[in-house]
């Protein structure tokens, strides 16, 4: 019997002390610095990329929404975007600058081009630019101030994600949610609830830009 005691005695403590590594683990992951944790790791992730696509969408009422902009980004210097005028919808703007040559788009669709230098994008380095700001600029500020709330599983068009409130002060609602990538942390979609704006995501580290058609005779 003494034997048998003695036996088990180490197996309960071997077993004490998994349930304590799971426990911490688990607190590790889903506790509440792991918000922190996570979009701390998607900022640097982002600040890290080379490439990416977005789109930005505003709602045009309680059921509409609308693509205002377009930009792809290839670090560097590279990039290609295309924009709707806010006052008439159905004109657009385009520029880009791909390869040395800078394209301008014109009202008639045509493009123009000319070469140019131009410096590196304000992007790369940082990572995307939303809602005037670069994306993660206050991270730092609600890590001491407020809160970041695991949301849900989501699925874009782009891929799966999981779904994180930023909240600047405890209390307060959230000021953007973002979706993001399990595996690279990366951003797929950002959703601001006070403006309705959303903005989408992909290609991450995997763009390619093309120049686009232009007309010769429309340059100067």
């Amino acid at each position: 019997m003494a034997n048998s005691l003695g036996g088990k005695v180490p197996l309960i403590g071997a077993g004490l002390a998994t349930l304590l590594v799971i426990g911490a683990v688990l607190f590790y992951l889903l506790g509440p610095g792991s918000g922190y944790r996570e979009l701390q790791a998607s900022r640097e992730a982002v600040r890290a990329a080379k490439s990416w696509r977005f789109a930005a969408q505003i709602p045009l009422d309680t059921s509409t929404t609308v693509i205002v902009k377009t930009r792809d980004v290839v670090c560097p210097t590279d990039f290609a975007e295309s924009s709707r005028e806010l006052d008439n919808l159905d004109r657009f703007k385009g520029h880009a600058f791909i390869r040395g040559i800078n394209y301008d788009r014109l009202p008639d669709g045509s493009w123009r081009y000319y070469p140019a230098n131009l410096p590196p994008l304000r992007e790369c380095g940082k990572g995307p630019i939303v809602e005037g700001t670069f994306l993660y600029g206050t991270l730092d500020r609600v890590a001491s101030m407020g809160e970041i709330r695991r949301g849900d599983r989501f699925t874009t068009e782009h891929g799966a994600c999981r779904w994180w409130d930023v909240i600047p002060e405890r209390g307060a609602p959230p000021s953007y949610s973002v979706c993001l990538e399990g595996f690279s942390h990366l951003p797929l979609e950002l959703r601001y609830p006070l403006s309705g704006n959303t903005y989408t995501f992909w290609d991450w580290n995997a763009t390619t830009l093309t120049p686009p058609n232009y007309n010769p005779q429309s340059n100067p």
